[in-house]
């Protein structure tokens, strides 16, 4: 089904924060070299099948609360509900995001296993184990650390947080080696999958290429992917990429205001809490959570006309 769904982009394109991100989304559009949206959702809309797995990578711990965020689950689930109609779906987080998710699929009822990273690099051959023994054929990260140049995850403050991260990017390399379909969502430049425009992070991101803790490498990604999704907001990114896929593979997107705020609630109540505060308030990435809803209506809205 050919439709240009590319005008999604106008809702998650938008540096709400004051990141400094229009010239990563410049960045994407020239490294992918057409809309990093419509690629996305075309490569994955295709390669939905029922038989193969697709592996869902969020969650990104606070330092200073020891908690997961309210960005990054929320767009996973969603992402989840609208897959989970043609494929399995595994997740992949952390501990401190381990419960939020579980909270959140169950919200969506969404049926899919749960693995921690801290229990998959235990094992021999983690990677190779993973992917065979789940038949991943599709990764997408959405708000997962992803580690700079000497291996060291960061916050957006410059500081480490590898001893809190669990490592998920051998999983996108060895996906690369295999030739997998790997999607990325991203807001900071310290994200799985921004390794795709790490100098640009480097150039115009606040601590992109020296940061504050001891290796001085920077807090920009190394591991790139195959399509990045740069969104002011993780989870609009993930909002979008899902209505986009439902549109060009003619599934279901239910997504709306009133589910928006039923999952960061519930967020909430399994114990995320705000990535720029730290506190357990009703808000994403500082931004409010009446305008998330407004930001989760127009999506919808865009959604209902392409699928005219």
């Amino acid at each position: 089904m050919h439709v240009d769904v590319s005008i999604l982009e106008q809702v998650y394109q938008v540096d709400i924060l004051g990141r400094g991100l229009d010239p990563l989304f410049a960045g994407a559009y020239d490294a992918i070299g057409e809309s990093p949206l419509q690629a996305a959702a075309r490569e994955l809309a295709s390669s939905l099948d029922k038989h193969e797995s697709v592996a869902i990578l969020t969650g990104f711990p606070i330092l200073w609360t020891l908690s997961g965020e309210t960005d990054g689950p929320p767009g996973a689930a969603v992402l989840a509900q609208v897959i989970s109609h043609r494929n399995p779906i595994v997740v992949v987080t952390d501990r401190y995001s381990k419960q939020i998710m579980q909270r959140l699929l169950e919200e969506v009822r969404v049926e899919a296993r749960i693995i921690l990273i801290e229990n998959l690099v235990r094992m021999p051959n983690w990677t190779t184990r993973f992917l065979d023994e789940n038949h991943v054929k599709v990764l997408i990260a959405i708000e997962r650390p992803g580690a700079n140049r000497v291996g060291v995850h960061h916050n957006l403050s410059g500081l480490s947080i590898t001893h809190l991260s669990g490592n998920t990017d051998p999983l996108f390399a060895e996906a690369r080696r295999r030739g997998l379909l790997r999607i990325a969502i991203g807001d900071g430049g310290n994200e799985l999958g921004m390794g795709l425009v790490e100098q640009l992070v480097r150039r115009y991101i606040p601590y992109g290429n020296v940061c504050r803790c001891p290796c001085r490498q920077g807090i920009a990604a190394a591991e790139g992917c195959d399509y990045l999704l740069i969104a002011g907001v993780s989870n609009l990114g993930g909002y979008a990429l899902a209505a986009a896929v439902a549109v060009l593979g003619n599934l279901p997107y239910v997504h709306d205001a009133e589910q928006e705020a039923r999952l960061v609630r519930s967020a909430i109540a399994a114990g995320a809490v705000d990535g720029v505060t730290g506190a357990a308030d009703e808000l994403v990435d500082g931004m409010p959570l009446t305008r998330s809803m407004q930001f989760v209506e127009k999506i919808r809205r865009l959604y209902q006309r392409l699928r005219r």
